[in-house]
């Protein structure tokens, strides 16, 4: 072949840019270690898709050894840290699937999505561990890193103790070493919620669907006759798909404290876990829709995209109940607060949260970080007054004042009583 020849061949069809071909597809690929000129683009993808579309689920790829190489620490454990804040604060649905190495920070990364969305192929290997530092200068400077060390192991503690359940008392015992998990013993320990069967046995429906769990699934299901209200956070978001017999969904329900306007009598419908087009009833998560499958199912429930299923619609009343405001785990005293409302009925809808300044006479908003998760950075001191405006059946919007319902020592993780019903 002369160099005519290969010229030639240079015109034929190329193969695309296989970077902006999963970007294109909402898939965002971890394959290096965790250094912060990847950690900053990572950081833009999410913030870039997350702009694109709020709605549209994010697939996040890992193949990752952490902050260290070959004992190397190439890193610093505040980029993933970082990279888990964003994670949690964008709104589009993120699933994380390791398909190879998931060590260290990256273990952390992967464990970090909602649950029901976190996977590993059958290979893969899972490994939770210390940060590891490296320390010279003189001495007052090592002991300031060994603080500041200090307080990243804590963090990382509380982030793996939310996202497996496992009390912080056994994770910080766990990681004293570097603890290994193949994807069934990381499934039992909480990382990940399913291993991947990479069998192609395409099956049916009636194979991969569990119609006890989709008869069982609590979602928000608005009647024919345009019920309004319900606490889904998408308002009338349904109105004009399928004639308005819809349930529009938020991607966490809430935090899965409210499911809307229902009655007790069955319906088939139609689920989907991207809701295009105008013949869907149920817009779900992907954390919701893979809930629908057998075990090991999940990845051939999803090629389907749209399926029926004979839903029984669940009441959301919680009569005797009041109010219960839970502090986030995430939540860092005393330096930012964020709150979970739960048991909120499904005929109110609450709009706004504003805690009282005492210091400067004023009420002050809180931020509707996502679904019931209302945030404060720097919330005032000493037990906290607060109010909520509340819509009502008829529209009407009310404000309900409440006293001292957060203490001053407020802790993360800890439910506070209202003393007040919404009903």
């Amino acid at each position: 072949m002369d160099v005519r020849d290969r010229w030639t061949i240079s015109s034929q069809p190329q193969p695309p840019d296989l970077a902006s071909y999963l970007y294109s597809n909402r898939i965002v690929y971890i394959a290096i270690p965790i250094v912060p000129s990847v950690m900053e683009l990572f950081v833009a993808q999410l913030l870039y898709l997350q702009a694109e579309d709020a709605g549209k689920p994010i697939s996040l790829y890992i193949n990752s050894t952490g902050t260290i190489k070959d004992g190397q620490k190439l890193g610093n454990e505040l980029e993933a840290l970082g990279v888990y804040d964003v994670m949690r604060y964008i709104e589009a649905p993120i699933s994380t699937l390791c398909i190879g190495k998931a060590w260290g920070e990256a273990a952390i990364i992967l464990a970090a999505v909602d649950r029901g969305s976190r996977y590993a192929l059958p290979s893969s290997s899972i490994m939770i561990r210390e940060p590891v530092a490296n320390f010279d200068g003189q001495v007052s400077d090592v002991v300031l890193a060994r603080e500041d060390f200090g307080s990243i192991k804590a963090q990382m503690v509380n982030i793996l103790s939310e996202h497996t359940g496992k009390p912080p008392e056994q994770i910080e015992q766990d990681i004293k070493r570097p603890k290994y998990f193949s994807p069934s013993a990381a499934v039992e320990y909480g990382i990940i919620d399913q291993m991947f069967n990479t069998d192609r046995d395409e099956g049916d429906q009636s194979m991969i669907l569990n119609v006890k769990q989709a008869k069982l699934l609590k979602v928000l299901y608005k009647s024919p006759v345009k019920q309004e209200g319900g606490a889904c956070g998408y308002g009338d978001f349904g109105r004009d798909i399928n004639g308005g017999d819809v349930g529009a969904v938020s991607r966490l329900y809430r935090n899965g404290s409210g499911c809307g306007l229902c009655n007790d009598r069955g319906v088939r419908v139609v689920v989907t876990d991207y809701g295009e087009g105008d013949n869907t009833d149920f817009i779900l998560s992907a954390r919701g829709f893979v809930k629908l499958a057998h075990p090991n199912m999940a990845a051939h429930l999803i090629a389907y995209g749209t399926i029926d299923v004979e839903y029984r619609r669940i009441s959301c009343q919680y009569p005797g109940n009041n109010l219960i405001f839970k502090v986030t785990e995430n939540s860092r005293y005393p330096d930012y607060l964020a709150l979970v409302i739960l048991y909120q009925a499904g005929q109110r809808d609450i709009m706004a949260v504003e805690l009282w300044q005492e210091d400067c006479k004023e009420w002050r908003g809180m931020r509707r970080a996502y679904g019931a998760v209302w945030d404060a950075v720097n919330p005032p001191n000493g037990p906290m007054n607060m109010r909520l405006q509340v819509s009502g059946d008829d529209g009407a919007q009310n404000w309900v004042q409440l006293t001292a319902v957060v203490p001053n020592d407020w802790k993360a993780g800890v439910s506070y009583d209202s003393a007040v019903q919404l009903t």
